[in-house]
């Protein structure tokens, strides 16, 4: 028998090559049992084959294995994919390019928070008006939760905590339940300040409370100083 590897000739019926000592033919790596050449399975123990070629004679590339196994050269993985969408936002961006949209919503924000600032009644006024004269479509809960409110925040500037308890309460309703959580959160602040300035700061102290968990657990530092402030003034100031 020849060796496939030196070409040394070995006595018939030896296993391994008297010159080199490499093995004359094929064991399966299941069960020891010599192969028959060409052979995909095993015929003793039926495992499948995986046949190495021989190594080269000196001087020459060593043949390929017909019966040689490829191994995978892709690997399948899980992902997962999310999609997301603001409710109520659709309707009124399916008629409009992305721009327009966007500058809509960022001139109505704008607009608000800078009348408020600049304690221009009528034009917060006009703004929550403006969202509440628009089509059901084309006013988001977003905008909705956002006039409540500043109505929240106008009906407390001139007195009547009764009507803005209920804006207050529209607002937490809308942007709880969509979770808008920073926009949720200022609003919870303007509630418990609310109070505060109403010399009410026991009722005051939960809602500054979650206003300040979630702004610290969104990271939004620059807001963390107003509930913080809100909660170290003593209650005789408030």
């Amino acid at each position: 028998m020849e060796c496939g590897a030196c070409g040394a000739h070995s006595p018939s019926g030896k296993r391994f090559c008297l010159q080199c000592g490499a093995p004359l033919a094929q064991m399966c790596s299941e069960c020891g049992a010599p192969v028959v050449p060409g052979a995909r399975f095993c015929g003793d123990c039926g495992a499948a084959l995986t046949v190495d070629p021989p190594s080269s004679r000196e001087g020459q590339p060593a043949a390929t294995g017909a019966t040689s196994t490829a191994q995978p050269v892709a690997e399948r993985r899980m992902c997962s994919v999310l999609f997301c969408d603001l409710v109520g936002f659709t309707p009124l961006s399916e008629s409009r390019d992305p721009e327009e949209v966007r500058e809509l919503l960022s001139r109505y924000f704008g607009a608000a928070e800078a009348a408020w600032a600049l304690e221009d009644d009528s034009a917060i006024e006009s703004l929550i008006r403006y969202v509440a004269e628009l089509p059901p479509v084309e006013a988001t809960p977003l905008m909705r939760g956002e006039a409540a409110r500043f109505a929240g925040l106008l009906a407390a500037k001139r007195g009547d905590l009764d009507a803005a308890s209920e804006r207050f309460d529209e607002a937490f309703a809308l942007l709880r339940e969509l979770g808008y959580r920073f926009e949720l959160a200022k609003a919870l602040l303007d509630r418990g300040e609310v109070l505060q300035r109403a010399g009410r700061p026991v009722e005051a102290t939960p809602f500054i409370d979650e206003a300040r968990a979630t702004f610290a657990e969104l990271r939004a530092r620059p807001l963390l100083e107003r509930p913080e402030r809100a909660l170290a003034r003593p209650a005789s100031a408030a």
